[in-house]
């Protein structure tokens, strides 16, 4: 007989040499007829650590490799978007030459971070010419109250 196979997409690879598949199926409801979606993970051997998160892959019965491991890769069926030669998988933050001539890790947020100051530094000259006329007539009140001191003591 036969090895039972399904298919399903990766949800975990944290693991070494596993990887953890959630097969979907469609199920009639016994008493309302309704099309249920039910989902359940398998946890499935994984040799060369090739299967990624988001992968399809198709997945085959084998003995029983741990307590909850029996089940082991048998391909790879479609690898999930983004996971293509250019990206890595690994979450590492290690930039390579080729990815500094396709500019994939340049920073985005610092772009943005940098242009908020120079927009609000432009209003800053408009407001200290504004306060330049307000720190004369202050200095006045201040140099007065300044010889009203003086001249308590």
């Amino acid at each position: 007989m036969p090895a039972k196979q399904k298919t399903g997409v990766v949800v975990s690879d944290k693991m070494q040499k596993t990887i953890v598949v959630e097969v979907t199926r469609n199920k009639l409801h016994p008493l309302y007829k309704k099309v249920i979606r039910v989902r359940k993970r398998f946890m499935a051997h994984d040799e060369s650590n090739s299967a990624h998160v988001g992968d399809f892959v198709k997945i085959e019965e084998s003995r029983p490799l741990s307590k909850r491991k029996s089940w082991s890769l048998a391909e790879i069926i479609r690898v999930a978007p983004g996971q293509g030669m250019a990206v890595k998988h690994t979450a590492t933050a290690v930039t390579s030459e080729a990815e500094k001539e396709l500019n994939l890790s340049a920073p985005v947020a610092t772009t943005q971070v940098e242009a908020a100051p120079v927009a609000a530094a432009e209003p800053a000259p408009a407001e200290a010419s504004s306060s330049d006329e307000a720190a004369p007539a202050e200095a006045g009140t201040e140099s007065s109250s300044t010889t009203e001191t003086e001249g308590e003591q």
